[in-house]
């Protein structure tokens, strides 16, 4: 492979000169050491040759990075972090090849011990031209280590494993003694990994050749009756259908904001199955299964490794998404997506039981807090607000008695619709867990209201709304008659709880105290200024985010006193 291609790759291209020259000659050397084959007993189908990792670094280099910030010389990546994660591409697939007798579960592992091997042998290549010191050459291995999970080994336990590992936060240093951000660099190592899923991937002749000695070797498993039979057919199965996917895609992209990566589906190859007998059903299930997949690592590896407000300015994307232009297969897809959110995860339910139960059985000195019914959908609303900054700062009037210090916009939230979708079909599912009887839906002011009549709607109950009394001058004067239901109760559905004062103020003026069944609230601000005061035991509370805190002082204690204070950035 012509080696000079690698030369013209931003992350290549922006190292310092030493380490630059001192790559050119390790690529050259290792070159021949990558894999340019299938391995058949321990089933990888796909390859793990120099062009893969040719993919990693223009993956890297083209929708990870930030390039304005992360090449910086005053705020980005050390020069010598940028060299360590270059070896780390070009050495975290090493055990595939020849060289390492391992399976495909294990070859992180592998990968990472042949390096250091490489590293201790004073007359290889990786020893004398890196220049490593031996905190360097260990932050490399742990961070080749991480890029998979190592599969089957029960003396790794899974709290350690791949980008859980705790050596990853270990504070090595360079040779000028800076920090090397292990865990940072694994993350955008495993990442890039993942998002290497189109068909460039499928390989070239050679690989063609080699699957015509797999099927040999396939049709020879059959016949066998050994002990590893039935292990290696599902390991060659696994791998097949792997391989097969990579068809589905034929690149990545960025969308216009250059925030969110696509995964851009072969709409000439989705075609030709059409046209074969396949539905676009189908079809559009195979492709959800593989971006949930890829979604669900890319969550992970942002929560575990990107997390850091330090490191987060140097990615750009903050979403995952699928580009097609056939729009059987862009609809099937979605409702692909929706019947994945809808399905009881019974885990979880089980999870947010004890959850509860823990909760409610805390000392009753201290502050309740609602139940958070959904964990991944937390981390969702919390990955959008930050990310698209819908937390403002600012002094602002809670209600008559209290004052807060900043604000999120919940209505651009909810306006969003994947978000808005999520939350709604939550609380829906959440609500059917509990088997009510005999309710309607009421929203609280205009958001409630919104997300209360799509919840009353799919569970075709009635609904209603209520408002606040901070929000009755906006509203006509029908708008404030509530008609309730005879002999109903109520499920309150609205856009945040901090103090409870409005919800309960709204509850007695409605003269509900008796009617409500449950309330449910997108996000729970902890008010750390009233610990203490239990204000919500009245109720059944669920929430679908506890995770932003509220600043909340009395107005009569709030520094601009209390006659001056009429809540800057109100709403």
């Amino acid at each position: 492979m012509d080696t000079s291609l690698f030369l013209e790759i931003e992350c290549i291209k922006k190292m310092a000169p030493g380490e630059l020259e001192a790559f050119k000659t390790i690529l050259n050397h290792y070159e021949s050491k990558l894999s340019d084959r299938i391995v058949i007993d321990g089933s990888a189908f796909t390859p793990h040759d120099l062009n893969h990792c040719l993919s990693i670094y223009k993956i890297i280099s083209n929708y990870i990075f930030n390039n304005l910030t992360v090449y910086n010389a005053e705020i980005g990546l050390t020069r010598r972090e940028l060299f360590i994660l270059n070896l780390a591409v070009l050495f975290h697939d090493i055990s595939m090849s020849d060289v390492v007798d391992v399976e495909r579960g294990n070859h992180s592992l592998k990968s990472a011990e042949y390096v250091k091997e490489e590293y201790d042998d004073t007359k290889s290549v990786l020893r004398s031209k890196s220049t490593l010191t031996n905190s360097e050459c260990k932050a490399l291995c742990e961070i080749i280590r991480a890029h998979s999970d190592v599969k089957g080994d029960p003396e790794i336990p899974v709290n350690e494993n791949g980008l859980n590992n705790s050596k990853l936060r270990i504070k090595r240093k360079d040779t000028v003694g800076k920090n090397i951000r292990m865990l940072f660099l694994a993350g955008v190592l495993r990442l890039a990994d993942e998002l290497d899923v189109s068909n460039e991937r499928l390989g070239h002749e050679y690989i063609e050749n080699q699957l015509e000695q797999i099927e040999k070797k396939y049709e020879e498993m059959l016949e066998r009756k050994d002990s590893e039979r039935n292990t290696k057919i599902v390991s060659l199965n696994e791998s097949k259908k792997h391989w097969s996917r990579l068809h589905l895609f034929e690149s990545i992209d960025l969308d216009s904001s250059n925030s969110e990566i696509l995964l851009v589906v072969d709409d000439d190859y989705i075609e030709q199955r059409i046209s074969e007998g396949e539905t676009a059903r189908s079809l559009a299930n195979t492709i959800s299964e593989v971006y949930s997949k890829i979604k669900k690592e890319f969550d992970d590896i942002s929560q575990k490794a990107f997390s850091n407000k330090d490191d987060k300015i140097y990615i750009s994307i903050v979403r995952l998404g699928i580009k097609t232009e056939i729009k059987e297969i862009e609809k099937e897809f979605n409702n692909a997506q929706s019947r994945l959110s809808l399905n009881y995860d019974e885990k979880n339910i089980e999870q947010q039981e004890k959850v509860e139960i823990c909760r409610h059985s805390n000392d009753k000195d201290k502050l309740e807090v609602p139940t958070l019914i959904d964990l991944t959908l937390e981390k969702k609303i919390s990955d959008e607000i930050n990310n698209r900054r819908l937390l403002q700062f600012g002094h602002f009037r809670l209600n008559e008695q209290y004052c807060a210090r900043d604000w999120i916009n919940v209505r651009e939230l909810v306006e969003t619709r994947t978000i808005s979708n999520e939350i709604v079909s939550t609380i829906i599912k959440h609500i059917n867990t509990r088997d009510v009887k005999n309710v309607m839906i009421l929203g609280l002011d205009m958001v409630g209201a919104l997300l209360a009549s799509r919840v009353g709607f799919q569970l075709q109950l009635p609904v209603s709304y209520f408002v606040s009394k901070e929000n009755t001058e906006y509203n006509a004067k029908q708008d404030l008659d509530l008609q309730l239901l005879k002999d109903k109760k109520v499920i309150i559905v609205t856009e945040s709880i901090a103090t409870f004062n409005t919800m309960n103020e709204a509850i007695k003026r409605y003269d509900l105290t008796d009617k409500v069944d449950s309330i449910y609230t997108v996000l729970y601000r902890y008010p750390a200024a009233l610990q203490g005061k239990d204000l919500i035991n009245e109720y059944k509370v669920f929430s679908l985010n506890n995770s932003f805190p509220i600043e909340v002082v009395e107005k009569s204690n709030c520094i601009y006193k209390e006659k001056l204070c009429y809540g800057k950035n109100s709403r």
